[in-house]
């Protein structure tokens, strides 16, 4: 038993408070829905502003390749020249 008088009560009820799917973006979901009739002042402005900016994707880690660990093997130099060779190649890479 729901707890409603009757089947079609419950299923009336339902219909007038149909569930939500699920939101990714929960900052979009709610700036989408407030009416807000309060003028903020400045500051608060300022700290409300961020939470509904959009950040920009971050880019995938790039390391080194097949290639590159070879190249490294064919060096004859010391292990600090590898190690800043390998360093400068990822920075390479990544910015």
């Amino acid at each position: 038993m729901t707890g409603y008088k009757s089947k079609k009560a419950a299923a009336r009820d339902k219909m007038a408070h149909p569930e939500q799917e699920p939101v990714d973006d929960v900052r979009g979901f709610l700036a989408a829905r407030i009416t807000c009739w309060y003028r903020l002042t400045e500051k608060e402005s300022d700290e409300i502003l961020p939470l509904f900016e959009v950040k920009t994707p971050q880019r995938s880690w790039v390391g080194l390749t097949d290639e590159d660990w070879k190249e490294i093997e064919d060096m004859p130099d010391t292990f600090d020249q590898g190690v800043a060779w390998c360093l400068a190649r990822l920075q390479r890479k990544n910015t």
